[in-house]
């Protein structure tokens, strides 16, 4: 039987079947190179179509547009990191750390080469939502990896070399991503007191749940 509303989700393997039973509705976990194909399936049969990605920040503007375009039941989403559920579940893992005034690391995978600078300020302004919650002792940002600058490892030798700053929190905000061990293992070898926020991945897929909710009440004022 055909249901009434699909989703499709960009990069989204991992999470598709867990998002489909948190949602009972039918999740398509696609590619840049597979959504136009699986959009087109569906739409000939599917009234109600969300598209989004399993990463927060924003992309794929351009395909949600031309999908939007071409097929009237399509809804594509852009990016979820302004949700406001974030900020207050990153703020909420972060409070027993900050209350002993540690160093606050937000840090984010690269992503990718074809990132434009406003791509990019999501985790800044993150960064700056929690903090305005929580109001660390101090905060930086990061990025994974060595492409980007500052790379979380050259932030973290910064913060204990040149500032001496002795307990940081790692507060990666992309929801299921784990603690970069290679940041741990510095702080061991340093004597510096490191934990790290993790929220998991439950979170991560109760995030995008309440996007697609959210897409269907404003979209096509269906009940939550």
């Amino acid at each position: 039987m055909t249901h009434p509303l699909a989703v499709v989700l960009l990069d989204g393997e991992p999470f598709a079947s867990a998002l489909a039973d948190a949602l009972g509705k039918p999740v398509y976990p696609v590619t840049v190179a597979t959504i136009d194909d699986t959009v087109r399936e569906l739409a000939a049969e599917t009234p109600h179509i969300v598209g989004l990605s399993a990463w927060p920040w924003p992309a794929n503007h351009g395909i949600h547009q031309t999908l939007g375009g071409n097929h009237d039941a399509y809804r594509g989403v852009v990016s979820w990191h302004g949700l406001p559920e974030l900020a207050h579940a990153l703020a909420d893992a972060l409070k027993g750390a900050v209350s002993h005034q540690a160093h606050v690391l937000f840090t984010s995978p690269d992503p990718g080469d074809d990132a434009t600078a406003d791509t990019l300020m999501f985790l800044p302004q993150l960064a700056e939502q929690v903090s305005a919650q929580v109001n660390p002792g101090g905060r930086s940002i990061a990025w994974r990896g060595e492409r980007r600058q500052p790379s979380s490892v050259a932030a973290f030798t910064a913060l204990v070399e040149a500032h001496a700053v002795t307990t940081i929190v790692e507060c990666p905000v992309v929801p299921g991503v784990a603690p970069d061990e290679t940041l741990r293992a510095s702080a061991l070898a340093r004597g510096v007191t490191f934990v790290a926020t993790d929220l998991g991945v439950a979170t991560r897929v109760g995030l995008m749940r309440q996007v697609v909710h959210t897409v269907e009440q404003v979209e096509w004022n269906q009940p939550d």
